[in-house]
C-alpha cells in the first residue's frame, strides 16, 4: 500500500491543474491532502537564478516534517543539484519528503496536469522505496526531458506495483537523495556521480541515488 502525501505549496498551482494532478494520482493509489502553503529562505544560485533542490526542500520542511507522514512540496522555481544541471524533482527518504518543480511542465491544463500527476507519482514512488525502472512506459522510469515524461504511463507497472508491497518502508532510509529526470545524464552517470561543467558548491554533495 502505498502511503498518503500531504502537498504543501510552496507557490501556488492553477487549481485547476493541481486538481486533475491529483485525480490522476489517486488513480494510480496516490491518494494526497492539500496541507496550505510553506515558507522556506532558500537563496538562488548566483550564477543561474536556479535554486538548489535539497537545500530548498530541507528548508520548507525542516519546521513541519512528521515521522510517519509524506510531504511533497509544489514549487514553481527551477531547481538542481550540484552534479545535474536541473531536474523535475527529488526525493529525500531521510525526511519523508520530496519536491516537484512545475518550472518545465508547463502547457495546457490537461497537458499540464498529467505532467505533474506523473511527477508526483514518481517522487512519492521514491519516498515508498521504488527505484527508477527500466520499463519506459512505467511512472517510475528516468526521464531527461518533458518528451520523455509525455511518453510514459501515469501509473506503475505490474513490477513497480509488486515491489511496493513487498519491502518495508524503511528500505535504504537514511541521508539518500533521489534525482528524477536529470538534463543530459543517464541513470549510470548519475548513480556514479558525475558532474555536469556547473561549478559545484564547496560542500560535498548528497549521495544521489538511481
Amino acid at each position: 500500500m502505498i502511503r498518503p502525501v500531504r502537498i504543501l505549496q510552496l507557490e501556488e498551482v492553477e487549481p485547476r491543474v493541481l486538481s486533475m494532478a491529483r485525480a490522476i494520482a489517486f488513480e494510480a493509489g496516490v491518494s494526497s491532502n492539500l496541507s496550505g502553503a510553506v515558507h522556506c529562505e532558500a537563496y538562488p544560485s548566483h550564477s543561474t537564478s536556479q535554486f538548489r533542490a535539497d537545500v530548498l526542500l530541507t528548508d520548507c520542511v525542516s519546521d513541519v516534517k512528521h515521522a510517519n507522514q509524506l510531504s511533497l512540496v509544489l514549487t514553481s522555481r527551477d531547481l538542481y543539484v550540484p552534479s545535474l544541471s536541473y531536474v523535475f524533482g527529488i526525493a529525500m527518504r531521510n525526511l519523508n519528503a520530496c519536491i516537484v518543480s512545475c518550472f518545465r511542465l508547463g502547457g495546457n491544463t490537461e497537458v499540464f496536469g498529467a505532467r505533474l500527476a506523473k511527477e508526483i507519482i514518481h517522487e512519492v514512488g521514491h519516498l515508498n522505496g521504488l527505484r527508477h525502472c527500466q520499463d519506459s512506459s512505467c511512472v517510475m522510469s528516468f526521464s531527461n526531458t518533458v518528451a520523455a515524461v509525455d511518453r510514459k504511463k501515469p501509473k506503475f507497472c505490474l513490477r513497480c506495483t509488486n515491489e511496493i508491497s513487498s519491502f518495508p518502508y524503511d528500505r535504504d532510509a537514511g541521508n539518500v537523495l533521489v534525482v528524477q529526470n536529470a538534463s543530459g545524464f543517464s541513470n549510470q552517470l548519475a548513480q556514479r556521480g558525475a558532474y555536469s561543467s556547473r561549478p559545484s558548491p564547496a560542500s560535498t554533495p548528497p549521495r544521489v541515488s538511481d
